[in-house]
Parts: structure tokens; sequence; C-alpha cells
């Protein structure tokens, strides 16, 4: 399996607004120096979604997460990954 490096992993913070606000998302693509292009949100929500389009950027979904396939299936015009390995095969 390849190794992946992760330049930030965030959850809720103090004083900083909730998704579906895109603010961690911009905060992190200006500290990072990325353009919205460059980016792809993995979630496991509907709110996931939400935040994705809200900062303009591309989302993928996972189904080992706090949603299953049957919930996210209705979205099915976003990636959806089963498991990890689909994304690196």
């Amino acid at each position: 399996m390849p190794e992946f490096e992760f330049a930030s992993v965030w959850g809720v913070k103090e004083g900083q607004p909730l998704k579906p606000d895109p603010w961690a998302i911009s905060h992190l693509m200006d500290t990072l120096n990325v353009k919205a292009e460059q980016v792809l949100f993995v979630g496991d929500s509907e709110v996931d979604i939400r935040t994705a389009q809200n900062a303009g950027v591309d989302v993928c979904f996972v189904t080992w997460g706090f949603r299953k396939k049957k919930v996210l299936s209705p979205m099915s015009h976003h990636i959806l990954w089963m498991t990890f390995l689909s994304y690196i095969k």
C-alpha cells in the first residue's frame, strides 16, 4: 500500500465555524497555498457534501464512516468509495 502524507487533519475546534460553513477548508487552502481545484474533501455525511459545495471543492464519500451506502447512494453523482483500497487501485 502506498504511503500518504496529510498536511493537516481537522475536527471541531472551539471558536471556529462548524460545517457546512466552508471556513476550515478555505483557511487550509490559504495556509497551504492551494486552489479549490487541487482539493478533494473526503467525507462521510450529507453535511460534508454541503461543506465541500460551499467551499467550491470536489468531494468524495467513504461508506465506512458515519453514513452507509444506502444513505449516500442518492448522491451518486459524487465519488463513492466502498473501501480505502478502491481509491488506491
